[in-house]
């Protein structure tokens, strides 16, 4: 499979750590300089408004899923070429699942959280096949790498079950092992 949409998934807010922002900017970034598609959730807002402007400003493609459930005044009218309107927060997931060919997620929230779930959850159920990559941007998601470890430990799954998924903590170094998805 070759890369050529990536789904992103993180916080509508920015959260307190600057180099939260620098990752969505940097995410943006190396999307654009790969000329691949963004697909992200459509948000003006926090990491999503700072993935999709530096993805758009420096070239890229970017389509946003909204959910019609969402306030209009929140969604990207800017850095945006196409945005996908969808009844609730379960299809706009489903149909990011859909169309990226690989799916990152930058720190977030509780959205952000089901959002992994639900990708790491199918793919142990083996519905999602793409790869599921985790930037651990200053050790964010370690607590969700002891508790996958822990579980493991625990019997509850084998890594087999979750082959797809990749923890990085550099934007470089993820989208350097992206490029060798062919």
């Amino acid at each position: 499979m070759k890369i050529q949409k990536i789904g992103v998934f993180m916080g509508s807010q920015s959260g307190k750590n600057d180099h939260f922002q620098l990752a969505a900017d940097e995410t943006g970034l190396q999307i654009a300089d790969r000329k691949w598609h963004l697909v992200y959730g459509g948000s003006s807002t926090g990491l999503m408004g700072d993935v999709a402007k530096a993805a758009f400003t420096n070239g890229a493609s970017v389509t946003g899923v909204w959910p019609n459930v969402l306030l209009p005044e929140a969604a990207n009218t800017t850095y945006i070429t196409n945005m996908l309107k969808v009844d609730n927060m379960s299809d706009r997931k489903q149909r990011m699942f859909e169309l990226a060919d690989a799916c990152v997620f930058l720190p977030g929230g509780l959205g952000t959280l089901e959002e992994l779930g639900q990708a790491l959850s199918w793919s142990k159920l083996n519905i999602f096949t793409k790869p599921i990559v985790i930037l651990n941007i200053d050790g964010f998601y370690e607590p969700l790498e002891l508790w996958i470890q822990r579980s493991q430990q625990e019997a509850f799954f084998d890594v087999t079950a979750i082959e797809q998924l990749h923890i990085f903590d550099s934007v470089s170094r993820a989208f350097e092992f992206l490029d060798t998805i062919v």
